[in-house]
């Protein structure tokens, strides 16, 4: 009997280094369906691309030394497709990325002063890296991995010294590593100058030079750096404007958010003073994004040639997700009987060729989320059928061109060209 296609384990994205191995995963079921596989949207078995090898019926997909290049291009999307005989379902794009670290964009040598006592920013903005590069920082020649009590690396790259003493002057250089390939990047040097005269000075906040826009991931730990300078120290406060900060932790004179989310959007606003001038401040505005995901997926559902049929899909996310049907792992052409109500799929006038599986496919900027279900169409005794479709003929001017096409029912059908 007829069972819809499932998967059991679906490919996954990965990051590697060049030259390695790859191997990427694939099984479903019933017993007895076909896995085939796609590269960039395109069935590699049609297209295929040198040195990737499909073993095992499908179930591992094997790149022998994975490499980019203009004539082996291995990095993409790569998707599994399982079939039985009630159709075909695609898996989410899983992505093959090369593992690699561009150079510094900005390379030039800094000169950072600061008063004794006050918190010391060094700013360092990592290199493009996949994956993101860790950042740590060198010292007179002595290397600073990890954040302490005093000295912090943040999650940005920046590299902040609280409560400087003349030991802390010197030479600095932040290098990134990529953490698969440990290839290292490192800047020009960084030259740090103590301010030992503790004469007043009014407060100001050289961290972040102005107001700054984040977007982050829901769940994410994100550090909203706020460096402040003057004499006497001045006192760092900070506010949000949808309500008190009850779970915000400080790190030095910034502010922690763990496991952010949407409604933890909005401007958080940094505040320094030292009565020497009036109150200086500097705004995050604050974005949480979500994944796409399904709330309510398509039912699987029996009906009979003739009806009109809806699918339902109901997704959240944010950005909103953008919205498309599979059928049978082909997108849906929108007509006069397929068309979508929102995010549902409606059906009108069920044909036979409408049989098989479905997938709703939800889609923004942070991940592809799907649901499937099974239409299964009854044909009743004597319904027209296309027992033979119109194909394409090639012919020569002044020639005549035929078309076949054969159609069954009782009472005879009335055919329309």
């Amino acid at each position: 009997s007829e069972s819809p296609p499932k998967f059991n384990v679906v490919p996954k994205t990965t990051t590697q280094q060049p030259g390695s191995k790859v191997k990427l995963r694939c099984s479903g079921s019933p017993r007895g369906a076909k896995l085939s596989w796609y590269h960039n949207g395109q069935p590699l078995s049609s297209n295929p691309v040198p040195g990737v090898f499909v073993r095992k019926n499908g179930k591992k997909l094997i790149i022998e030394r994975f490499q980019r290049s203009k004539s082996d291009h291995h990095v993409g999307m790569y998707q599994c497709a399982v079939t039985s005989e009630a159709g075909s379902i695609i898996s989410p794009p899983a992505y093959l990325h090369l593992a690699e670290i561009a150079k510094f964009k900005t390379d030039v040598p800094q000169k950072v002063k600061v008063l004794q006592g006050n918190t010391a920013i060094i700013p360092c903005v990592p290199p493009a890296s996949k994956p993101a590069a860790r950042v740590q920082y060198r010292h007179e020649g002595k290397w600073i991995r990890n954040s302490t009590e005093r000295i912090l690396i943040t999650p940005s790259g920046n590299l902040q010294i609280a409560n400087i003493t003349l030991d802390d002057w010197g030479l600095y250089k932040c290098a990134a590593v990529n953490p698969v390939t440990l290839h290292q990047r490192v800047t020009n040097t960084s030259k740090v100058k103590i301010d030992g005269k503790l004469n007043q000075h009014p407060a100001q906040i050289v961290y972040p030079p102005s107001h700054k826009t984040l977007s982050v991931q829901r769940g994410s730990e994100v550090l909203l750096e706020c460096v402040s300078s003057g004499y006497p120290t001045p006192t760092v406060t900070w506010r949000w404007d949808q309500g008190q900060l009850d779970t915000a932790k400080r790190v030095l004179d910034n502010l922690l958010l763990s496991d952010v989310q949407p409604s933890d959007s909005g401007i958080y606003t940094c505040s320094a003073e030292n009565g020497k001038n009036a109150r200086v401040k500097v705004n995050y505005i604050l974005t949480v994004t979500d994944s796409s995901s399904i709330t309510q997926g398509p039912e699987d559902t029996a009906t009979t040639a003739g009806l009109n049929v809806t699918l339902t899909c109901r997704t959240t996310g944010s950005p909103k997700p953008d919205v498309h049907w599979l059928h049978n792992t082909k997108p849906v052409v929108l007509d006069e009987r397929h068309f979508q109500q929102d995010s549902d799929l409606a059906i009108h006038e069920i044909q036979p060729t409408d049989a098989g599986m479905y997938q709703c496919v939800a889609s923004n900027t942070l991940n592809t989320a799907m649901a499937q279900a099974w239409l299964k169409v009854e044909v009743p005794k004597g319904y027209p059928t296309v027992e033979t479709s119109p194909s394409n003929v090639a012919t020569e001017a002044g020639e005549i061109a035929v078309f076949a096409c054969k159609i069954s029912g009782s009472p005879e059908p009335d055919v329309q060209w």
